[in-house]
Formats: C-alpha cells, sequence, structure tokens
C-alpha cells in the first residue's frame, strides 16, 4: 500500500469558499493536501458520530459575499454558508462535488445563508474524522429537520482523459518524491511546502492523483467528472487559466479546456453517464439561538 492509499481518510477538512483545506489546525487559506478525504455516502457511515455538546445556528444577513465551512479540533464553523453547502459537507463533499449533485429541498435551502458554531464536549476524547461528519449530519437533521437519500441518476459528465496517448504535457510529471514521512508526521520530512497541493481561482499546483484532480475538477466545471486516464500514483502538475467570467469581461486567456489540453495534456470528454445524487426529502428553517 502506497503513501497515497494509506492517507485516505486520515484527514480533516477545511473549505474556505471554494478551497478545499485538509489540515485543520493550521490552515486557513487556499492550501490542499495530496488526496480527498474520504468520501461518505448518505446511508451507513461505519463509526458512531459523536454528537456536539453546543451548537448555534443564526441567519446570516450581512449580505457578504465569503463564505466559509470550517471543521476545527474541536468542533465546526461556518460564515455565511446555505444550507446545500452545509448538506453536501456533512454527507461528502467529494462524492456530491457537482451542484446537480445535491437536488430538491425548498428553494431557501439555496438562497439562505447561516452562521454556524458546534463544539464537541470539553475534555472527550480524540475525535475521528468520521465521527466530525457523523457529527455534522447530526446536527443538519437536528436543527433543519433534514432528511436525505441517495440515489443513481444519468446526467450530463466529463470524463477526464489523456488527450495523446502515451504523451503528457509539460506541466505534468510523474511525482519522484516520498511524502511518507510529512503525511505521517515524522520528523524531518518534506514538509508541506512541497507535499500540498495548492487550488486557487485560475490555478492548481502540487502532487495529486488522477482521481482527486477529477474531484477538484469537478468544483471547477460544475459537472461530475470522471477520471478516465489509467495513470495510476501521484502526479507533479501545474495548471493555470482564466476563469469564464474574467475572459468574458477581457476578452483574454486560456479556458480551463484549453489549459488542460496545453499544460497537462489531458482533455474533458463530454459525455452522459450514472452519477451518485443526494435528494433532499425535507428541509425545515431553524430556529435562531
Amino acid at each position: 500500500m502506497g503513501p497515497l492509499s494509506r492517507l485516505t481518510g486520515r484527514l480533516s477538512i477545511l473549505v474556505v469558499v471554494s478551497v478545499y483545506c485538509r489540515n485543520v489546525a493550521q490552515c486557513v487559506l487556499c492550501l490542499g493536501f495530496l488526496v480527498s478525504g474520504t468520501t461518505l455516502s448518505a446511508q451507513g457511515q461505519g463509526a458512531a458520530p459523536t454528537p456536539f455538546d453546543v451548537t448555534s445556528v443564526k441567519p446570516n444577513r450581512t449580505l457578504q459575499a465569503a463564505r466559509r465551512m470550517q471543521f476545527t479540533p474541536n468542533g465546526f464553523n461556518a460564515t455565511n454558508v446555505p444550507l446545500k453547502e452545509l448538506i453536501r459537507l456533512a454527507y461528502g463533499i467529494d462524492g456530491f462535488a457537482a451542484s446537480n449533485q445535491v437536488v430538491n429541498g425548498p428553494a431557501w435551502v439555496d438562497t439562505d445563508t447561516f452562521d454556524v458554531a458546534a463544539r464537541f464536549q470539553s475534555g472527550s476524547p480524540a475525535v475521528t474524522q468520521e465521527q466530525r461528519f457523523g457529527a455534522l449530519r447530526g446536527l443538519v437533521a437536528e436543527r433543519f429537520g433534514v432528511l436525505v437519500h441517495e440515489e443513481t441518476r444519468e446526467s450530463a459528465v466529463y470524463s477526464l482523459v489523456v488527450n495523446r496517448a502515451g504523451q503528457l504535457g509539460p506541466r505534468l510529471k510523474k511525482m519522484t518524491l516520498d511524502c511518507d514521512a510529512f503525511l505521517n508526521g515524522r520528523p524531518g520530512g518534506p514538509g508541506v511546502q512541497v507535499c500540498g497541493f495548492f487550488a486557487r481561482v485560475g490555478q492548481m499546483s502540487g502532487p495529486t492523483t488522477m482521481s482527486s484532480l477529477a474531484t477538484s475538477l469537478t468544483r471547477v466545471v460544475d459537472r461530475p467528472v470522471l477520471d478516465k486516464t489509467n495513470l495510476m500514483g501521484a502526479f507533479e502538475l501545474t495548471l493555470e487559466w482564466v476563469p469564464d467570467e474574467a475572459r468574458v469581461a477581457t476578452g483574454d486567456g486560456v479556458s480551463i479546456f484549453t489549459a488542460l489540453q496545453e499544460q497537462i495534456g489531458l482533455r474533458l470528454q463530454s459525455e452522459r453517464g450514472p452519477i451518485r445524487v443526494l435528494v433532499i426529502d425535507r428541509a425545515e428553517r431553524p430556529t435562531a439561538d
């Protein structure tokens, strides 16, 4: 089992707007580690959830643009976040990364935003990642009356494929650095500067697997991206593009589709296929406290 396989499921998640961060104790913005965390289905979560001891849910009426969701060592915080995003995180952010993968519910689950503060009981034993997600599922169920179920539906998807067989782009290389020491917390190992995957608006860089890259791309193109590259292991990449809005405004820059082909030798191929969908059966506005 390689270092990437051993890492899966061990990391907590910090989300700032559309940037995903894996080190809850240290990261504040724009940093993500190597592999996506464990994808959790809507049913059958494994470890029993540890409920939050104290929770606060309040409507956010500031009209601010910034949004934040953050697991912390002793709880969870969210600022200016709609319920649908809380549900997406609670039931596995990597499993439902595109907007059409969380469906139904009243219109306000997309528009009304909330501030959430939750804490585990002081002095409680170490909380696992699965227990954190379980606690968040319990919070949205208790405070918002959320009921969901999972389905498989046919939908438009992109397949991530190699553009030319046997030929990768100049900014995609097989990873040679062993990050085991860093990932396992041993002293003397490579640091986050070389073992971290960075995702910003218009840029991705660092080591990643193709399956994790597909998930990251799903958030950019807002359509499920399926890894069909058949490229195994970890790769170092640098990918830069100009978001659609900026290209329309300036008439300049390359799209994510062009950047993938020219810079790393991959492309997104439009297809239809089955995708996982989380269906919101019930949701209620919470009583503020």
